[in-house]
């Protein structure tokens, strides 16, 4: 009787898992089409001119109350640090239009500091709420969209406020100055002058986002980042350290032991620092040189995407579309190896997730992720300069029959420690102060 009833749960569990299957096509057909790509113009064009008259006739309501989220009260302090910052308020300025890899960083930390007993909230810009909440609908923080002139009121009553991108410093300067203001921090996940061309005007807008305001707490994932910071700008950087979403990214079991080997890589075209072309460049040939041997996954991208169409993926492979955090954490559970061979990661997020999945990756050997990753150990780091290198590598794995389940069962081990409480606890000691840190961030 006993195994009957857990034979009908098995089945009822399966039931459920592929409805939620049939409504997570269905929501990418649905994304995909031309109505549901209008609506989401019409109510970002709507967003803009809502914010426009706002702006002009100095009506900007009661901000302070339009929480998206509603405010959850907040759990019992943990650990040793959460009394230290138990009840402090921290406003999060991110402004960004749909699911990224600096914003689940700020969303997976939010949630540990509300944890601590923090009042943490998030403010995105008003026009892009319609694809925000397309693809984070239940962020589990409070949210608030408006425009980056609504910041001063919506920042009263909080003890800081912490700008995530380079455009969004510039927003907390009416805050500077003030004797009772808030303190000002600047969240930095990448180097991001790196976005533009040399001498561009975005590369001078985003060098100088690191010293526009005296007195700017600033910290950043890695070591590489913070390095990068005072090398260039001569100013001080905190390191608070790696970290991922450890609720969503766990080995569940779901690899063949057989081959073929799976491959995935994420492509973006929109990102040529990721290095789309010599990533598929390299798929190609390893695809040519072991034939069925191995079998190619990519993400990231649609198949209508122009770029893409117009680059060389000629190649057998499976396009998964834009994937969200659950399907990109049964991905990494299905697959063998995760190569990321962009120019540089300033941390590596996605390695990092596909680390804690249990799947071997290769990481760039420029940049931050050697923060978690030891080539040999837990991950084969390669010089993503060129073509050769990668192949030699992905090759490697191949060749190796063992080694991409030796490397991926000790990266699981490893980056399992990089919990996001770890990281939201140095944050808020890098804010306001702490046990085991003396900031020297604000002195510039």
């Amino acid at each position: 009787m006993k195994s009957e009833s857990a034979q009908e749960l098995r089945d009822e569990l399966e039931k459920v898992r592929a409805e939620l299957r049939e409504a997570r096509t269905l929501i990418e057909v649905m994304g995909q089409s031309r109505f549901w790509k209008l609506r989401n113009a019409w109510w970002a064009a709507k967003g803009r001119l809502k914010s426009l008259w706002e702006r002009s006739s100095g009506n900007s309501g009661s901000l302070e109350t339009i929480w998206t989220v509603p405010r959850r009260p907040a759990t019992p302090a943990r650990g040793a640090a959460s009394p230290h910052f138990a009840g402090k308020r921290v406003l999060f300025v991110l402004p960004v239009m749909d699911r990224g890899g600096g914003a689940n960083v700020v969303f997976s930390e939010a949630r540990a500091m509300a944890e601590m007993g923090v009042d943490v909230r998030v403010v995105n810009l008003r026009e892009f709420e319609s694809t925000f909440r397309a693809s984070y609908a239940d962020p589990d923080v409070p949210v608030t969209f408006a425009a980056p002139s609504d910041l001063p009121k919506l920042a009263r009553g909080f003890d800081a406020v912490v700008a995530t991108a380079n455009r969004s410093v510039e927003w907390l300067t009416p805050l500077a100055g003030r004797e009772s203001g808030p303190v000002l921090g600047y969240y930095i996940q990448d180097f991001e002058p790196y976005f533009y061309p040399a001498g561009s005007e975005g590369f001078a807008h985003a060098l100088a986002s690191y010293t526009r305001i005296p007195g700017l707490v600033r910290f950043a994932k890695t070591e590489w980042n913070a390095r990068e910071v005072k090398t260039r700008c001569h100013v001080s950087c905190e390191v608070v350290g790696p970290s991922f979403d450890t609720t969503l990214f766990y080995p569940r079991g779901g690899r063949p032991a057989a081959p073929p080997l799976r491959i995935a890589a994420m492509i973006r075209p929109s990102s040529p620092r990721r290095q789309p072309e010599l990533t598929l460049r390299a798929f190609d040939e390893l695809q040519k040189k072991y034939g069925r041997a191995v079998e190619l996954h990519l993400f990231g991208v649609r198949e209508e995407d122009p770029a893409f169409r117009r680059m060389p993926r000629a190649f057998p492979h499976r396009l998964l579309g834009v994937l969200d955090g659950e399907g990109l954490a049964r991905l990494f559970n299905e697959v063998h190896v995760f190569a990321d061979l962009s120019s540089y990661q300033a941390m590596g997020l996605t390695a990092m997730e596909a680390m804690a999945c249990g799947a071997a990756v290769l990481v760039p050997e420029a940049g931050g992720a050697s923060s978690f990753a030891v080539d040999g150990r837990n991950a084969l780091v390669v010089d993503t300069r060129t073509l050769e290198p990668c192949v030699a590598a992905l090759s490697r794995l191949l060749e190796e029959p063992d080694l991409a389940g030796r490397l991926g069962r000790q990266a699981a081990e490893d980056v399992a420690r990089h919990v996001p409480a770890q990281a939201a606890v140095r944050v808020l000691e890098c804010l306001f102060g702490g046990p085991d840190i003396v900031s020297t961030s604000r002195a510039t």
